[in-house]
């Protein structure tokens, strides 16, 4: 893993250099390569180069497609590669631009994940007389980033997220669908996490997904519009580049190869990498060590976009890029009680958010992806004392927003199914426990010993826990539930400005070419942040939407 950390730096510009000569060269800029499939055995085989540093697979530049291979061009004003979130929000900006729009998307469908729309002072915030300090937000932002991001992403999320998430509301209300605001962030003096995370109806377009609405209604108003059109099970390939510009791509489907030809430019809104071994052993290699990655469908999130970005000279960023790690491969009630790993062992204060724990889990020695929440009988009262000043995703509920006060009642549902499911486990006494999660006995009873003594004392002299986080395991029946890390997505791509223009080495833009959710980078570093619960979905929203201006009105 060391070697992999010390070469992308060194990767990143090794494929500047080789872009120019290529880009040079000719007008047709050969970008995507087939993927590494997670689920297949053998990846791209890599050779070593200069100075011992590895040669990945997509520094082969593919052959351009030969123009007899063509069977049809289809010209528009814009193209969109990608019909994800970012996708079908710069085709329906565009079409309310009057612009024309060819949506290409290598799958059957559109591809709409996650749950939360997170934005600073909204209507319906204002409604609820809830106001996000946009200054204080853009310091945490970049503070638990390690001050990476680009700065003028981040204030360009924190003025222009309103305007948008007001846009997406409105057509939510057109549908009749409900919006919420949520109220199960992290509350704690730890880390803080904003208020600005909006809801939509779950469920609300039947079989489309738990909150997928606000992709579903993109998508049906852009099948409204005329100068919308959407192309499924196009694959593309590369990108086309003619006197420094990118004029399209050419994309293989069934009947052969197709030209998409763009006047105004085009948009990569290609998701990220997650599903290619290859580039995540290359760009995010923590990325690798949760054995689940949780957003079907496989194997779409190849880096396809990332790849078509490096072959006309686009900037990624530097160093290992962001992960997305959310408590989702096993129970989903992580808690803020004692956490204890494979060993019996206690590794941290669990006094923290969400990405921190993933990353602790990962980190344990017995090389696992998962560790256990330990509580007993009395942990209905514990856990409503600690939501008002701890909570979170995964310790709060996912559901609950400013309407509706805490009760236990879905957790003790969710806890019966987990039991039921083998991910939570209960017992008379902590020695049976401690066999049925297949941990050390004597270690295990030391560990809780241990706890209930800081508890008793009311101060965590081992890892310094609020002490109102100190509750006690002594009175049976006791519980377990086996929680660990799933990477939902690497947030780390191609560099763009704050008009959305993907930018080459030097920092100026690539004309032509634009890039928008998980294939564009510059928002986050290190980690993804909660400081508002959901900038992922929103600045994924936001960015098509802003290229979609950038283009039509240039």
């Amino acid at each position: 893993m060391s070697n992999i950390h010390k070469d992308v730096a060194d990767n990143s510009r090794r494929l500047f250099l080789k872009a120019g000569v290529v880009t040079g060269a000719t007008s047709l800029s050969a970008v995507a390569l087939s993927a590494c499939n997670p689920a297949m055995k053998d990846c791209p085989t890599t050779e070593v180069g200069e100075k011992g540093a590895k040669k990945w697979s997509w520094e082969t530049v593919p052959a351009p497609i030969p123009e007899s291979k063509i069977v049809k061009t289809i010209k528009s004003e814009i193209v969109v590669i990608g019909a994800g979130i970012a996708g079908l929000a710069a085709a329906a900006r565009a079409s309310e631009l009057g612009g024309k729009v060819a949506v290409v998307e290598k799958h059957t469908d559109v591809r709409i994940c996650g749950l939360m729309f997170g934005a600073t002072n909204s209507k319906l915030m204002q409604k609820n007389n809830i106001k996000c300090d946009k200054e204080q937000v853009v310091v945490d932002w970049l503070k638990t980033c390690g001050d990476r991001p680009q700065e003028e992403l981040v204030r360009l999320y924190v003025d222009r997220s309103p305007e948008v998430i007001d846009w997406l509301i409105e057509k939510a209300e057109g549908h009749g669908c409900p919006v919420h605001l949520y109220n199960g962030q992290y509350k704690g003096k730890n880390h803080f996490e904003h208020m600005g995370t909006h809801i939509f109806e779950y469920n609300f377009f039947p079989g489309q997904g738990i909150n997928h609405a606000p992709g579903w209604m993109l998508k049906m108003q852009c099948e409204e519009a005329k100068d919308v059109d959407f192309y499924f099970e196009n694959h593309v390939e590369q990108l086309l580049k003619k006197d420094g510009k990118i004029i399209g791509c050419v994309a293989k489907t069934k009947e052969g190869y197709v030209k998409y030809l763009g006047s105004k430019g085009v948009l990569l809104a290609t998701g990220d990498i997650s599903h290619d071994r290859e580039m995540l052993e290359c760009f995010a290699p923590v990325g690798l060590l949760p054995k689940k990655v949780i957003y079907p469908p496989k194997p779409l999130n190849t880096g396809d976009g990332h790849k078509m970005g490096f072959w006309v000279g686009a900037q990624p960023d530097l160093g290992d890029w962001p992960t997305m790690l959310h408590p989702l491969a096993y129970s989903w009630q992580q808690f803020g009680f004692i956490h204890v790993n494979t060993q019996g062992n206690r590794f941290m204060n669990e006094d923290t958010w969400i990405q921190a724990k993933s990353i602790k889990i990962l980190t344990q020695p017995g090389n696992k992806d998962y560790a256990f929440t330990v509580f007993d009988s009395n942990w209905k009262e514990q856990l409503a004392r600690t939501i008002p000043v701890g909570g979170g995703q995964f310790w709060d509920g996912m559901e609950r927003n400013i309407t509706q006060e805490w009760t236990p009642d879905l957790d003790v549902k969710r806890l019966e199914n987990d039991i039921e499911s083998g991910i939570a486990f209960k017992a008379d006494t902590l020695e049976e426990l401690a066999d049925l999660i297949g941990v050390d006995k004597k270690i295990f009873s030391s560990t809780i010993k241990r706890y209930n003594e800081l508890s008793d004392a009311g101060v965590d002299s081992d890892y310094g826990k609020n002490p109102i986080m100190l509750n006690s395991i002594k009175e049976g029946p006791f519980y377990a539930t086996k929680h660990g890390p799933a990477l939902l997505a690497v947030t780390g791509g191609l560099l763009v400005n704050n008009k959305i223009q993907v930018l080459d080495e030097n920092h100026q833009p690539i004309p032509g070419l634009y890039a928008a959710g998980n294939v564009s980078g510059g928002r986050y570093g290190v980690d993804y942040p909660v400081t508002i619960n959901g900038t992922s979905l929103m600045t994924a929203t936001m960015w098509g939407y802003i290229a979609s201006e950038t283009m039509l009105n240039a």
